[in-house]
């Protein structure tokens, strides 16, 4: 009587108030608690069966009245060696239920994405696999439905990321996996998984899988078939290549003026070259720089933004492939093959995975590389320039970065302030881009009004040189034929100085 009398009072504590309805009744059917959600929505009762009579047994979502159903939780508890039953009860409005056209229209959208889709309930069992998956797996929505994920896959609940989610409770986000089927196919996908909830219990888990194999190619593509358009390729036109300093580059601040010194300085050399600054410096600008005046100038330069690119991707492009290291993988050179005799600038360092991190250095220390799924060494001849947008030291306290990679790429270190430190070329800069987009707009200006060099000079320039010159271009669009003088009103972004 004492166990009844507790849980009594903790239900009439947390549920007296709620609106979920609450009825607590023996293996008999007799109700001894409810609380008032429940008379309020079903009257008062003394069995359970004169209102449910399959109770405890019936579906989680009844016919009630003509506008609402019911969501139902039921389980048992064992109180003074006697037999309860706890359900939680759910009015569900008729807006809150899906109608069957828009189920439809669900399924039909899941059914026509490129991208592998399956759902599974809270007991592991699918309930929802899409045509993707099956031309990507093999078998058939029909065949599986109902089936348990151990069913198809050789996995466990710690091997398959769609369990791992649903017992976890946790959201999986660009895992890189390879698995086998029961009917001896082996894939290598991309896959998140997240799990589902309702009334903030797991009620399933969805799995979105991507092809690795389709994204390596359609990245691939993005990066190696576009050389004939000069605006999008990595490469520099060797045959383009001078030995004049980039007119870009320009300046008279001091601090500046001692990081185009070290940049010349480091293009006399072959060592590694690491730049840090922030985002709208000019980094591949000085990267590419240091290679034109290098004695590798007539050989390939080629960049790569380390954050752009997957993690599960990146290994791939920068190291080449063989056929055969995954399904469908054929044989390709990477990056670093193609940039044999030149540079390779390596955007963004500080994004790159650590396991990657120190594949690079046993690359740069090894002077060789090995393909994915390859056991042969490949020479290499390059020099690597690398990028980062945060304080090195603080990315290698923080865990972003092996501070043995840093020491190794940092032999020339060449910090550029940011512009906010260099007020004193905004003048300057300004004059140079008036310049560019006079002769691109076919415009007259000669000068700027004071107001807008005060309120330049004034701000913060959080995208530094990018930002600014992406200001006088707006203006530039705004300036009428017959102006020479760039004012505030030319440019709407200039409102916000």
């Amino acid at each position: 009587m004492k166990e009844r009398r507790l849980l009594q009072n903790y239900f009439e504590t947390i549920y007296r108030n709620k609106e979920e309805c609450l009825v607590v009744c023996n293996a008999q059917g007799d109700i001894t608690y409810h609380n008032p959600s429940f008379s309020l929505h079903f009257g008062n009762y003394d069995s359970i069966f004169d209102l449910f009579p399959d109770f405890p047994h019936f579906p989680h979502t009844l016919p009630m009245l003509e506008d609402e159903k019911i969501e139902s939780d039921v389980t048992h508890i064992k109180l003074d060696g006697e037999t309860f039953y706890v359900a939680f009860l759910r009015i569900v409005p008729e807006w809150e239920i899906p109608s069957p056209l828009l189920v439809h229209a669900l399924k039909t959208v899941l059914n026509t994405v490129e991208d592998g889709i399956s759902v599974i309930d809270d007991t592991g069992h699918f309930i929802f696999y899409n045509a993707a998956l099956e031309n990507l797996e093999g078998y058939r929505a029909q065949d599986v439905i109902g089936k348990h994920v151990s069913d198809l896959y050789n996995v466990n609940p710690q091997t398959s990321q769609l369990l791992h989610a649903l017992e976890s409770k946790q959201m999986i986000r660009e895992y890189r996996q390879h698995y086998s089927m029961k009917n001896n196919r082996d894939f290598e996908v991309i896959i998140e998984a997240h799990p589902l909830f309702r009334n903030n219990k797991a009620v399933g888990a969805i799995c979105i899988y991507k092809d690795k194999t389709m994204l390596e190619k359609l990245t691939r593509k993005y990066y190696f078939l576009q050389e004939s358009k000069a605006d999008s390729i990595h490469y520099v036109n060797t045959n383009l290549a001078t030995k004049d300093t980039n007119p870009q580059l320009i300046g008279n601040n001091v601090n500046f003026l001692e990081s185009l010194q070290m940049m010349q300085t480091a293009a006399a050399s072959n060592s590694p070259v690491m730049i840090y600054g922030e985002t709208g410096t000019g980094k591949e600008l000085f990267a590419r720089e240091i290679h034109s005046l290098s004695n590798r100038a007539e050989h390939p330069f080629i960049a790569i933004n380390c954050a752009a690119i997957p993690e599960s991707l990146l290994e791939g492009l920068l190291f080449g492939t063989v056929k055969g290291a995954f399904t469908g993988a054929s044989q390709m050179e990477g990056l670093f093959e193609q940039a044999n005799g030149g540079t390779i600038f390596l955007d963004e360092l500080n994004s790159m995975p650590l396991a990657l991190q120190a594949k690079i250095l046993r690359a740069i220390e090894e002077k060789s590389i090995r393909r994915l799924g390859d056991k042969k060494c490949i020479p290499i001849d390059i020099r690597i320039v690398s990028s980062t947008n945060h304080d090195p030291i603080a990315a290698i306290n923080e865990g972003l970065m092996r501070s043995d990679l840093f020491y190794r790429l940092a032999v020339f270190f060449i910090k550029i302030p940011p512009l906010r430190e260099r007020i004193d070329d905004i003048e300057l800069l300004v004059s140079y881009f008036i310049k560019v987009f006079n002769k691109e707009s076919k415009k007259k200006i000669i000068g700027v009004h004071p107001d807008v060099i005060q309120g330049f000079k004034a701000y913060a320039w959080p995208g530094n040189i990018r930002q600014l010159r992406n200001i006088i271009e707006c203006a530039m669009n705004f300036v009428g034929d017959k102006d020479t003088i760039l004012h505030k009103i030319h440019a709407p972004l200039c409102q916000y100085l």
